[in-house]
This record gives C-alpha cells, structure tokens and sequence, in this order.
C-alpha cells in the first residue's frame, strides 16, 4: 500500500481544511519534503509536504473536498514491478492505481467523501449535509450551474421532503422561485433557514467562519471593558517627515508596535491571559511579548504576529510587518506566523475612521483600537491654543484578568511612550 500520507495539524485551531490543489499525478515520481498539495485552512493556504519518497499510488479526496485533520490523504510507495520471460512490465498506470487503492478507501464510510461522485463545491456540501440530502437525492437535482453543477441556488429551491427520502422513482420537487422565507425540516427535526430568491447568498470561506466563530465566543464569554485615550503624535510626525526626507519610511503602525511592547513590558499582566481549563481559574503570564496586528483581506480579517516585539527596533519591526503583509495578502503566512500572539493591534486610521472598539482576540486580555490621525485645537500648559495632529487611541480590556486601574496604567505608559522622544530606530 505504501506510506499513507495525513493531513497534518498546521494550527492550534485547526481541525479541518480544504484541499485547493495537488501538485502531483497518480504514477508520478515523489521526493520527500516535495510539496503534494495545497489546503486553505482557518488561518490561511498552506503547502502539504510528502514525508517520505516514491511514487503517489493514489489520491483519496478530490479538489475542493473538505478534509478533516489526521485523515489520510494519499499513499506513497513503490509500484512491484511483474517480471516476463522478454522484459520487466512497466509501472501500472494512473487508472490502475486509483482502482486498487482509492477505490477501496472511498467505498468505506466517509461522511467528508459521500458526495465525491458529484462535482460539489465546499458550500453546496454543506448545505448539503445540514439538509440531510443523500447521494441519490443529489443526482436527481438538475443543476443550474456551468456543466449542470449544483449550486446553493438549487438547495435553497427544494421545499418538501418526506421522511428525510425521496421514493426511487420521483424527482426532487423544484418550486418556482418564491419571494419569501422557507424552513425545512432536518434529519434532526430542526428547522433550517433558506434564504429567498430575493437574496445572494454568501458561503464563508474557512478564514471568516473562524473569524465569526471566535469572535462571537469572544464577544459572549469575556467580560470586556473599554478604556480611551487621545495622544499627541506631533513629536512621532516630525520624526516621521524626518526620516522620510532620507529615505526611510516607518509607517504609525511601526511606533505603536514598539510602543505598545515597551508599555508591556511595564505592564505584564496585560500581557498574561485568563484560563479556566481543568476546572481551575487562573491567570498566566506570558514570557514573550508577541504583537498582532490585524490584516484586512478580500477573503476575511487574519492577525499575523510579530514575535518579540519588545526587542526589536523600528527598522527590523517595518522589515518583520512588511514581510507579513506579503505573506498574508498571497495566503503565504505559516502557522507560526498566526499563533502565539499575547496582544493585539487595529487600525483603521486609513479606513477615516475617528474612533472605534476593538473585540478582543483570545485568549489574549486586551486589544488596542486606532483611528485616524485628526488636527484639532489643544490648549498647551501656559494656555496657548495649537493646533496639533490628535489620535483617539481605544482598548477593550479582559475583565477577569485586569482591573480598570491596571488597564489605565496601561494606558498611560502607553500614552507617554507615544508622546515621547525614546525611539529604537536602528
């Protein structure tokens, strides 16, 4: 049978991903370490690599399938080579392969493969799955899609089913588009929300399902309480227009970062996380300072992490951000990269957004909020009026972990350090 490759755990959060593309062919000659395939997980598309050398005797799932973690993939080994009395038989073909091993593996009881005889996307399997649908009440669907490929449109039009089956002989009953909402009944008697024709429907892809499923535990299970502070950035801009004029450009997101670390390293307990695991409340310091800061993508919100942030300088932190950027706006980031952060940072300065509140990203205890960057009038200390760029700077604390009077200590340190002339540039 040769090695069975898994598909392995690339991520704490991670239990299952979608298989995107394989780059190799039944038959075809493998190295170890060469990359098989691609799979987009909850954090972003990782490469699979083979951990052993040989030829790929098979593939179990299909592109677009969605793959739990640990679940063999494909199998690597050599192909037995038969001996006639002229010469030696030539390596079996691709179709030889997939009948002897893939065959049987797909035939056992696969609940993640049970459609793989029908082109589904990932959504459609879904659905799929919640309405209780079978294979063969799949093939009597006359799809809509390029090819007749069935799309959640054609889901959302099924509107009666009787004892979860379909008689052998019966088509699946297609109404004429209504223009209001339809439950159906599940295989749990739950009543499943179809959208009506009058709606698009938008399937989440595997970054914002987790997004929701996180923050939406986040939101309901952690006691948050917010704290704002405006800061004065007319010594960080003058710095800034400094640099620039010889070359080099540090973003405001490179002086929070490291503003942000050194006020944690004044405030450890800021940095620490609550855990309530084995039936046991208590609190854990984290050793590192590890800054994450949060990515807008077309495809959903991903939160790359610069490690030890408090000892870096401005220049390695614009190198480290900007190299994490790439990676995140290509889908290249590795799991190291989206784990182990102990602090947060959002800024929507360039989105012209004053001021906004942040949800915090556990299990970390606080997350910073920032707007834009506005002139306003400020009244000096011997009462002059000047005109000078303000930022409304806004955290969302951990309630469990930290007190107000902690946070704002916090908060003030941070402040200083913003307002400040102590900067690690080099």
């Amino acid at each position: 049978m040769g090695v069975a490759m898994v598909l392995p755990k690339l991520g704490l959060t991670m239990e299952e991903a979608i298989l995107i593309k394989w780059h190799k062919e039944i038959g075809e000659k493998v190295q170890s370490n060469e990359v098989l395939a691609e799979v987009e997980t909850d954090k972003s598309i990782m490469e699979i690599e083979a951990t052993s050398s040989g030829i790929l005797l098979d593939k179990l799932f299909l592109e677009g399938d969605i793959i739990p973690v640990s679940k063999v993939i494909c199998h690597i080994g050599e192909v037995k080579i038969e001996n006639t009395n002229e010469r030696k038989t030539e390596p079996q073909g691709k179709k030889e392969f997939q009948t002897k091993v893939e065959n049987k593996i797909l035939e056992k009881n696969n609940n993640y493969n049970k459609f793989n005889e029908l082109r589904l996307s990932p959504a459609v399997r879904k659905k799929a799955r919640i309405l209780g649908l079978t294979l063969d009440e799949l093939k009597l669907i006359k799809g809509s899609g390029p090819r007749n490929r069935i799309v959640l449109k054609d889901l959302e039009l099924v509107t009666s089913r009787q004892d979860n089956s379909l008689p052998e002989d019966k088509p699946v009953t297609i109404d004429s588009p209504k223009k209001e909402q339809v439950f159906l009944n599940t295989q749990n008697d739950k009543l499943v929300f179809v959208e009506s024709e009058t709606q698009d429907v938008i399937p989440l892809n595997r970054i914002r399902s987790t997004t929701a499923r996180k923050l939406t535990a986040s939101f309901r299970d952690v006691p948050q309480f917010i704290i704002k502070k405006k800061v004065d950035l007319s010594k960080i801009t003058k710095l800034r227009n400094t640099l620039k004029s010889i070359g080099i450009k540090i973003s405001l997101n490179d002086f929070f970062i490291q503003a942000t670390a050194k006020a944690l390293e004044k405030n450890e307990l800021v940095n620490a996380y609550f855990s309530d695991s084995e039936k046991e409340l208590k609190i854990i310091k984290n050793k590192d300072i590890n800054i994450g800061l949060a990515v807008a993508l077309d495809n959903g919100l991903i939160v790359p992490v610069i490690k030890n942030a408090n000892q870096l300088s401005l220049a390695e932190i614009v190198k480290k951000r900007e190299e994490l950027i790439q990676k995140a706006k290509t889908n290249r980031l590795s799991p190291d990269e989206v784990t182990g952060g102990t602090f947060t940072i959002s800024n929507m300065g360039s989105f012209e957004v004053d001021e906004f509140t942040a949800i915090i990203n556990t299990p970390e205890s606080a997350i910073l909020a920032i707007g834009s960057t506005i002139k306003q009038p400020i009244v000096t200390q011997d009462d002059q009026i000047e005109i000078r760029p303000m930022l409304t700077m806004i955290a969302s604390f951990d309630h469990r972990t930290l007190d107000g009077a902690n946070a704002a200590k916090f908060m003030k340190d941070l402040g200083q350090f913003i307002e400040s002339d102590n900067w690690n540039i080099i």
